[in-house]
């Protein structure tokens, strides 16, 4: 069976502050989770990591702007905007806990600093703090965004960042090609085109966030701090530093694991994490 008929889904939405409409998913049973995506994901990338979580969480999984239904980045977007978005969800649900994974986890860090949520779990939160962030990138991504040359615009992101593992060292064009085949056989792939336009405003607002990382030395929940041995080693340093921060921080590190983990390579290992962290069949750990 398909992981998405093994769980049941209801659509919804809100407005959020500035009225941007926010649309969203929930599914599963017990208390609940928001779980916040990355960068170039959607709310549809985390059907098996809410697939494992169903018996445990009441999971609400956010339409970030500019996808799902979800009102566009607007003219004065920021990580403000994607907090008060996330922060209408929780209010509206009593939501306790947030999952954050890469500008997800820089988005649920800075809801913890203004909302009171009982605990917080993030994964590589996609910032860098030591400015080795690599951007030489980026120029080349934007021009091929303008060109609708959409395959190799996903080759520069993968080769740029060199969060997809050992693929990241497979030569450029071969890696166009891989993308390309993929492309051809993907029903969403017109949904993955305009995810990647999202990409330069989400960059720029992360990055505008990183000068000023002790800000987080305020959060006052549990923190428990998740990230891949494989990863690149800026998102590891950054997650150390926001370790060494944030007061009584946990900081776990998983063997192998890739900075895509959460939403494709490795659900069920990153959800049993969550389960652990937060608690499981509605007995909470505190």
């Amino acid at each position: 069976m398909d992981v998405k008929e093994q769980l049941q889904v209801i659509e919804n939405h809100i407005h959020s502050a500035d009225g941007t409409k926010i649309t969203y998913k929930i599914t599963g049973s017990g208390p609940g989770l928001l779980i916040i995506s990355g960068a170039d994901r959607g709310a549809k990338h985390y059907v098996k990591l809410a697939a494992g979580l169903k018996d445990d969480f009441t999971m609400y999984i956010i339409n970030r702007r500019g996808r799902g239904g979800s009102g566009p980045q607007g003219p004065d977007y920021s990580v403000a905007k994607e907090c008060e978005d996330a922060m209408a969800i929780i209010q509206k649900h009593n939501i306790p806990y947030i999952f954050g994974h890469s500008f997800g986890g820089i988005v649920g860090l800075n809801i913890a600093l203004k909302e009171d949520i009982k605990k917080l779990v993030v994964y590589e939160p996609g910032m860098s703090p030591n400015n080795n962030l690599p951007l030489a990138w980026v120029p080349k991504f934007e021009k091929q965004l303008y060109k609708k040359a959409y395959t190799g615009a996903l080759v520069s992101i993968a080769k740029g960042l060199g969060m997809m593992g050992p693929l990241t060292k497979v030569p450029s064009f071969l890696l166009h090609g891989v993308f390309g085949f993929m492309a051809m056989g993907n029903k969403d792939w017109q949904e993955d085109k305009m995810l990647l336009e999202l990409v330069p405003n989400e960059i720029r607002a992360g990055v505008a966030m990183d000068a000023d990382i002790a800000r987080y030395k305020d959060i006052q929940c549990p923190v428990l701090l998740m990230g891949g041995t494989a990863s690149p080693l800026w998102l590891l340093q950054a997650l150390r530093k926001l370790h060494g921060i944030i007061p009584g921080s946990v900081l776990t590190e998983l063997t192998g694991l890739v900075h895509n983990a959460p939403d494709e390579f490795a659900p069920e290992k990153v959800g049993e994490e969550i389960r652990k962290f937060l608690g499981s069949d509605g007995i909470l750990t505190e």
